[in-house]
């Protein structure tokens, strides 16, 4: 099962958007609108936090690229094993800044 969380639109900071489990293009159009909202909330930058994902396919991949495209800036937060490769195979983590995780 995937599951799409966010933080609070009225905490100051980017937007964390927590993305767990297995997700594909069923999920893709919710996250597409959570990324499309953030602008319009004043908010230009989003973490994605992958940490309790186990797999992204082509369809996330393409979602989170075209919120790059509409000029958000990305951090993607503890993408590891399977998540990471395809972030890297895809191109996409030359596009975003990659983060450990919190300390």
């Amino acid at each position: 099962m995937a599951e799409i969380h966010i933080s609070p639109l009225d905490d100051p900071g980017p937007v964390v958007i927590e993305l767990t489990g297995s997700l594909a293009a069923a999920n893709a159009a919710l996250l597409d609108d959570l990324l499309t909202l953030l602008p319009e909330r004043g908010h230009h930058e989003a973490v994605i936090d992958l940490s309790g994902a186990r797999f992204i396919d082509s369809a996330i991949v393409a979602t989170l690229a075209q919120a790059i495209n509409r000029g958000t800036t990305l951090t993607i937060r503890d993408a590891s094993g399977t998540v990471r490769r395809t972030l890297d195979a895809s191109g996409l983590s030359r596009l975003v800044s990659i983060d450990a995780g919190p300390p």
